[in-house]
């Protein structure tokens, strides 16, 4: 009986921690000699790590990062107060979940990440939008308010009165200049 030995480098930089079967096959002379299953347990790591980070003012940007550089999958449950209209202005890189508890608006994302990889969740709220449309509001009714304060008012009232040839009608027009109507 001839042995044989061989060393196969194994690449397990990027396996998942855990029970694995490496299944090898022999061949010797283009012909299957052997094949086999052997059983490997690979030492689980774990190396997790969770960065927040908020910028801007008038367009917020709050973006959550997860790094998973160990060997495990890892599942994260996200959970971020919200305003109503954090929700309304809001874009998400990835959808979430609204809730509401106890009059406090929730979003939930549920995240798996993999070995060996990054996950960002970004939350960009855009307030710009609102304070546009508010200011153009406020202008709009105190443009209203000045403009129509000033002017002329002409009031006609008519009454029945008596004439030599029967009756008449008496019209009476007033016309009344309002402060800095005309300059």
């Amino acid at each position: 009986k001839e042995e044989v030995r061989y060393e196969i480098p194994v690449a397990l930089k990027t396996a998942e921690g855990g029970q694995h079967d490496i299944h090898i096959k022999g061949y010797q002379n283009g012909v299957l000699v052997f094949e086999r299953d052997i059983p490997y347990t690979l030492e689980r790591i774990y190396d997790f790590e969770q960065s927040r980070s908020m910028t801007g003012f008038l367009v917020r940007e709050k973006k959550i990062t997860y790094d998973n550089e160990g060997n495990t999958r890892e599942k994260i449950n996200l959970e971020e107060d919200m305003s109503f209209l954090e929700k309304i202005f809001s874009y998400f890189s990835e959808k979430p979940v609204f809730k509401t508890e106890g009059g406090s608006l929730k979003a939930t994302w549920n995240l798996e990440i993999e070995p060996y990889t990054k996950e960002e969740v970004v939350v960009k709220t855009n307030y710009l939008l609102p304070l546009i449309m508010l200011i153009l509001i406020v202008g709009g009714f105190a443009f209203t308010v000045r403009y129509q304060g000033k002017g002329i008012i002409v009031t006609k009232t008519a009454s029945r009165g008596k004439s030599s040839r029967g009756s008449a009608f008496k019209v009476t027009i007033r016309v009344k200049n309002r402060k800095d109507a005309i300059r």
